[in-house]
């Protein structure tokens, strides 16, 4: 996997097949978001703001497709989950970030990888989310509501993981930078 430095360029996933779940992205119509606020709105202005139209979003109406159809996107994801964890390589005992873990799919894969002398924190930004992701989460993974493009980190991590949530950054470099901050030195990402 790629490690902590610099982050602009970084192909350290290039054989994982993301088109199916770009895809099914897309799947979700505006009409059923109704939250006033689109994810194209954000993404066309992410480099002018594009986190703080983030905070915008009702996340309650936003997430009800995602959690609806979740066994379905879970199933989706899983190959490339497969891919993201042989990448990562034994984990056993170590301390994870999941960003965007979304309902915890890639949480209860971590969770089983680190063991339970590991431990994991999940990050999403959508309450909805990370309220079904807690309802999953083992007693050794933790998982907070927050932005980690700017969250505080209590505790250096060994590694990091994030299935697809990097499309939600407003800044993907500084996002990075900041998380690697996070990291402990030499860290997988």
């Amino acid at each position: 996997g790629a490690s902590c430095g610099p982050v602009p360029g970084c192909n350290a996933f290039d054989d994982v097949p993301l088109g199916s779940a770009s895809r099914l992205a897309l799947q979700f119509p505006l009409e059923e978001r109704k939250t006033g606020v689109s994810l194209v709105d954000v993404w066309g202005k992410r480099k002018n703001g594009g986190q703080q139209i983030m905070s915008l979003i009702d996340w309650n109406a936003m997430s009800a497709p995602w959690l609806n159809a979740q066994a379905g996107l879970e199933a989706t994801h899983q190959v490339v989950l497969d891919g993201l964890m042989r990448r990562m390589g034994d984990l056993d005992g170590q301390r994870i970030l999941d960003i965007g873990c979304g309902t915890g799919a890639s949480l209860l894969a971590l969770a089983d990888a680190v063991g339970p002398t590991g431990y994991v924190t999940g990050v999403d930004i959508a309450p909805p989310l990370v309220a079904r992701a807690r309802e999953r989460a083992p007693d050794h993974v933790e998982v907070v509501v927050t932005d980690a493009s700017a969250m505080p980190f209590p505790a250096r991590h060994d590694a990091a993981l994030c299935l697809l949530g990097t499309m939600f950054f407003g800044d993907t470099r500084a996002a990075f930078a900041h998380i690697c901050k996070g990291m402990q030195p030499g860290a997988r990402f």
